[in-house]
């Protein structure tokens, strides 16, 4: 029997990293009932490299200024076993460095200041369906919605009740804080970096954060390996072999999207619970807060009438979302699955690849603009500028 079940709300949202949080922002300042929910307090540690690309930044309605650590107007693009280095810089931050802990913490105030309902340490675990509504189980007893955003991650708990058997790509990543003394810190200061050729089919990275260093590995394949003596490697060749301290956070990330449709029974997938980060990179922090933008948006638009709502969420999703992950889908597969054609196309054009990869982070130009111009293939075995960096 389905509980009866208060207080009653046009929309509660699971989860209240960047897509949860963005979704209650954009509902609670249309004039909707919202609660915010997540099953850990507030602040908590998020494992995550923390890198902020402006076209993240750009989405938000804000400044995240307090958020930032550590501003990277350099990228840089190594081919370690080639030892060629790609490197791109720009007046403005390319990157801008967070923790999560901060910079889900102003998301979420955001969204309560602007009217939406935030209860932390507040875990969801089941759903029932009703008559024009939704009941949400939490540990805190029910919540009858009219819509369920569900933005709790890549192990969603919500996402798992819609569909029980939906195989997804979920791959391994070890992030680690490492405190390293003054002057290594120094060296690494104010760039992005990404390693390949670290793994065959992954890369390292090294984002500064304001006293540290986030460093972590990312396999892209279901390969069996194991990410900490990837690490421990990866710090004897970034000669940190030494620091003073190392705080390891696994992490799964999903690079392909669940299966459609992406709501069902009143319940909106967004973020990493519905695979929407870039198998390129990994990067999911711009497609978390554009995804829950567009499903209150949806919301909104749709006037809460169900086939209006389903018809705006889907539709956008594949404009602004589910096209340019099949583009990225694609540049990934060539660029983990053939690593000597890699490094053979980075020898010919990888300044113009880096580039290209800058203006995607910036918000200038999408996958899809760049590949789909033809004028892009004249350009790129055109011969390069002399600032390949051995």
């Amino acid at each position: 029997m389905t509980p009866s079940v208060s207080p009653a709300v046009d929309v509660a949202i699971v989860g209240s990293g960047p897509s949860g949080a963005s979704a209650a922002l954009r509902l609670a300042q249309s004039g909707l009932s919202v609660v915010l929910l997540d099953k850990a307090p507030f602040p908590r540690y998020k494992a995550c490299g923390g890198g902020v690309v402006r076209r993240a930044a750009r989405l938000l309605p804000f400044d995240i200024g307090e958020a930032i650590e550590h501003e990277c107007q350099r990228i840089e693009l190594k081919l370690l076993e080639s030892n060629l280095t790609f490197a791109q810089e720009r007046q403005r931050s390319i990157i801008s460095m967070v923790m999560r802990s901060r910079f889900d913490q102003l998301l979420a105030s955001a969204a309560r200041e602007a009217g939406a309902k935030c209860l932390h340490q507040c875990e969801a675990q089941d759903i029932q369906p009703q008559n024009g509504c939704i009941s949400l189980k939490t540990g805190r007893g029910w919540i009858k919605a009219q819509y369920i955003i569900a933005a709790d991650g890549a192990l969603s708990t919500i996402a798992r009740k819609l569909y029980p058997t939906d195989q997804r790509l979920l791959f391994p990543a070890l992030e680690c804080e490492v405190v390293c003394a003054p002057g290594q810190f120094k060296s690494f200061a104010g760039c992005a970096r990404f390693d390949f050729d670290l793994v065959p089919d992954g890369y390292g990275w090294i984002f500064p954060k304001s006293d540290h260093l986030s460093v972590g590995v990312l396999l892209m394949s279901r390969r069996r390996a194991s990410l900490w003596q990837i690490f421990l490697r990866y710090l004897n060749l970034l000669k940190l072999d030494a620091p003073r301290s190392i705080t390891p956070y696994g992490a799964i990330i999903p690079l392909a999207s669940r299966s459609r449709p992406f709501m069902k029974n009143r319940v909106l997938l967004v973020g990493d619970a519905a695979g929407f980060a870039d198998p390129l990179t990994g990067e999911g922090i711009t497609a978390a807060i554009l995804s829950g933008q567009i499903a209150a948006d949806a919301l909104i638009n749709g006037r809460l009438e169900i086939e209006r709502v389903q018809n705006i969420f889907e539709s956008e999703l594949e404009r602004e979302i589910l096209s340019e992950l099949r583009f990225s889908l694609s540049l990934s597969r060539f660029v983990y699955r053939f690593p000597n054609m890699r490094t053979a196309l980075f020898r010919i054009a990888g300044n113009k690849l880096a580039a290209a990869m800058t203006r995607v982070f910036s918000g200038e130009r999408t996958y899809s603009e760049q590949l789909r111009d033809p004028v892009n293939y004249f350009k790129l075995f055109a011969p390069q500028t002399p600032s390949m960096q051995p």
